[in-house]
């Protein structure tokens, strides 16, 4: 693990950096099965705004899994 670094003669602490909160990221392809669309409808669902995708780097997307979670909304059961 990486705790320190020399840059220029200074050393830098990274364990006083702010650390990003965790997202529970999961592929179009996971994201797609998990609720049984197309990889295609997972990205106009991203497009739309209706979940959100995080870009990582210019070609990986990720679908955040709470936003494909609050998407998925049960049906009110009749008796």
């Amino acid at each position: 693990m990486l705790t320190n670094n020399t840059f220029e003669g200074e050393t830098v602490s990274w364990s006083n950096a702010p650390k990003m909160p965790a997202l529970n990221l999961i592929s179009i392809a996971e994201a797609a099965a998990e609720v049984s669309v197309s990889t295609r409808t997972i990205r106009r669902y991203i497009a739309d705004g209706k979940i959100e995708g995080v870009r990582i780097g210019s070609r990986l997307i990720r679908v955040n899994r709470k936003s494909l979670d609050a998407l998925v909304t049960p049906m009110g059961v009749t008796a």
